[in-house]
């Protein structure tokens, strides 16, 4: 779907707890153009990010099974709720090309809170047709901010 070379494909980072959520839109984003990645907590995603440029990264508003770190050896301080883990994405890597989406299934958060915390939008859960999710996610890549 989307006009990308196999070469030159954009990645996508995925964080949700739902195994389920995340093996749907594994085969959502494919099917479109990404290349993606996906993890179940913080402190993967935050690997993901550290090792790959990822052009857009979407995130739970809700990690029930997030993995929470208090070992002062650790390089990230875990963050509790979706809002939290965009700013730290923002204070650690300063990419303003990197788009940050929040998901949520309820009325969590407002697009005005996503962007206070460094995001660019909210896509509220359940996801409605994969050719709306296409439109949604070509229509943020041609965003400047």
């Amino acid at each position: 779907m989307g006009n990308w070379s196999a070469f030159n494909k954009p990645k996508i980072a995925v964080c949700d707890d739902d195994v389920n959520i995340l093996s749907t839109l594994r085969k959502i984003l494919k099917k479109i153009g990404f290349e993606v990645f996906c993890t179940r907590n913080e402190e993967e995603l935050f690997e993901i990010l550290k090792d790959e440029p990822v052009n857009v990264v979407i995130i739970d508003y809700n990690l029930q099974h997030a993995n929470f770190i208090d070992e002062p050896k650790k390089e990230y301080v875990i963050p509790k709720n979706g809002l939290e883990i965009i700013t730290a994405i923002r204070e650690k890597w300063d990419n303003q090309a990197m788009k940050i989406v929040l998901t949520t299934t309820k009325n969590n958060a407002t697009i005005q809170d996503v962007r206070n915390a460094g995001g660019n939008e909210i896509l509220f859960k359940p996801f409605c047709t994969f050719r709306n999710l296409a439109e949604f996610l070509m229509g943020l890549m041609d965003k400047k901010n």
